[in-house]
C-alpha cells in the first residue's frame, strides 16, 4: 500500500486524477516548489508508517526533446528547452530524497529504499539521451506502451532496479 505520497504538476486535471488514484497524497503543485522541507516531511510520515521502500516515478515535457521537434525545420533545443530543463527536478529531488532517508532513519530500523523509475518519448539525440542516462544513473529501457496502456506508443523508462516483464502482463489487461 502506498503509505505517504506527494506529487507535483501543474495541470489541475492531473492533479484531480493523481487525488482520486491516490487520496492520502499531498499536491504541491510546482515542482520547483518541492524543498528540503516538504521532503523531510514526506520520507518522517513514510519512516512513521513503516515504509521499506521510497519511489519517485516522474516524467519531464517533451517539448524538447520528441521526435516531432524536427517537424518543418524546427530544432529544439533538447534538455535547454524551457519546459524540458524540468528534467534537471529529478535528479535534484532524488539526491534530496536520498539525504533526507539517511538523515531521518530511525534508530533500529532498516534502512529505507530509495527507487526511481522516469519516462519519455523516444529521444533520437544521442548527447541528450547519455546526458539523461548518466545524470539518473540507469540505462533507458524502450517499451512499446500500447501492450500495456491504451496508447500505442513507444515511450523510453529509466529504472534503478529490475524489471520483469512477462507478455502475460499484456493479456492480463483485457
Amino acid at each position: 500500500p502506498v503509505v505517504a505520497s506527494l506529487s507535483a504538476e501543474i495541470d489541475s486535471y492531473a492533479n484531480e486524477l493523481a487525488k482520486k488514484n491516490h487520496p492520502e497524497s499531498r499536491c504541491i503543485g510546482d515542482v520547483k516548489k518541492l524543498d528540503k522541507t516538504t521532503i523531510e516531511a514526506w520520507i518522517s510520515a513514510a519512516y512513521l508508517a513503516g515504509a521499506i521502500v521510497a519511489i519517485i516515478v516522474a516524467g519531464f515535457p517533451c517539448k524538447g526533446t520528441s521526435r516531432l521537434r524536427k517537424t518543418g525545420g524546427y530544432q529544439a533545443p533538447n534538455l535547454d528547452d524551457k519546459q524540458s530543463n524540468l528534467f534537471y527536478e529529478i535528479p535534484r529531488i532524488r539526491d534530496e530524497v536520498s539525504r533526507a532517508i539517511r538523515a531521518l532513519q530511525p534508530p533500529n530500523t532498516p534502512k529505507m529504499k530509495l527507487r526511481i523509475i522516469v519516462e519519455n518519448v523516444i529521444i533520437d539525440d544521442k548527447k541528450t539521451l547519455r546526458e539523461v542516462s548518466d545524470k539518473l544513473g540507469c540505462e533507458p529501457l524502450r517499451i512499446e506502451a500500447g501492450r500495456l496502456l491504451a496508447a500505442n506508443r513507444e515511450r523510453i523508462y529509466w529504472c534503478d532496479y529490475c524489471l520483469l516483464y512477462t507478455s502475460d502482463a499484456a493479456d492480463e489487461r483485457s
